[in-house]
């Protein structure tokens, strides 16, 4: 009989979000909604039941209500969409233009 121990540092993998827009940056019009579409994945996996928040800088530029994105007026304003699932947190910035 032969037991072989490997020892090594068992990596996690990472949790991320991930929105589909080149450089994380849009371009709106005054009154116009985009749908964010953001998505969580855990390493290569897509994850369906993490906690997705939307939380912005400038209220008076746009608004975001589940992932919807609201253009008011015009200006410049950042999304803040964290991702959390088990015990891993993230998050990622979202830069938007209203014209």
């Amino acid at each position: 009989i032969c037991i072989i121990k490997v020892a090594g540092k068992v990596t996690m993998p990472m949790l991320s979000v991930v929105v589909p827009y080149e450089a994380n940056s849009i371009t709106m019009y005054a009154n116009e909604t985009l749908n964010l579409k953001a998505s969580v994945k855990l390493g290569d996996t897509v994850v369906e039941d993490a906690q997705v928040t939307y939380n912005v800088n400038a209220g008076d530029v746009i608004s975001v209500e589940n992932g919807v994105i609201t253009a008011k007026s015009a200006g410049s304003a950042t999304v803040i969409v964290t991702a959390t699932y088990e015990d891993q947190t993230t998050s990622i910035m979202v830069y938007v233009t209203v014209i």
